[in-house]
């Protein structure tokens, strides 16, 4: 990312922000998220073009503020768990770890369970037809029928996987 940005820059930035964003649920206590009005990326977090580049809008808002980010091991990341959010006390620096550790105690991440997961490649029928026919045939015998791995297999008969089945 180039660093120091221009006047003009900075100023086409903030013109993309809406400062009456919504109070987090969250975290109350933060205030309103500002929210990126412009383009976003497939997961809701804004991005912004700095020629030649095209950027997360919450790290070019953390860059504004605070100066060029000190390590590439370095995420911005959101207090208030708003991906569109560009409010300077709402966003703190960690690291992947830090942020997988953030993501799990504020219990948030992939909601989408079962079929409504854009990765599932079994239906809950399925789900419940290969536990029903597990006590009578072997894994690899299932995996076939159904097109999958057999650990998959293995995972689903567990419960490790579909547990709200």
């Amino acid at each position: 990312m180039m660093y120091p940005f221009s006047q003009y820059d900075i100023d086409r930035f903030w013109m993309k922000v809406d400062k009456d964003g919504p109070i987090p649920e969250a975290c109350p206590g933060l205030g309103q998220c500002w929210l990126w009005t412009s383009t976003a990326n497939k997961d809701g977090y804004g991005r912004f073009k700095i020629f030649p580049s095209l950027e997360s809008a919450h790290r070019v808002a953390w860059v504004i503020d605070n100066g060029p980010i000190s390590s590439k091991k370095l995420n911005v990341l959101h207090r208030c768990d708003t991906p569109k959010c560009v409010r300077q006390a709402h966003l703190f620096l960690g690291t992947r770890v830090q942020n997988m550790q953030d993501m799990l105690t504020k219990k948030r991440g992939n909601k989408a369970v079962g079929e409504r997961n854009r990765h599932a490649k079994l239906t809950e029928e399925e789900v419940q037809e290969i536990r029903m026919l597990a006590s009578t045939l072997p894994i690899n015998a299932l995996a076939g029928m159904f097109s999958v791995h057999r650990g998959t297999i293995a995972r689903i008969i567990l419960k490790k996987t579909w547990k709200h089945i």
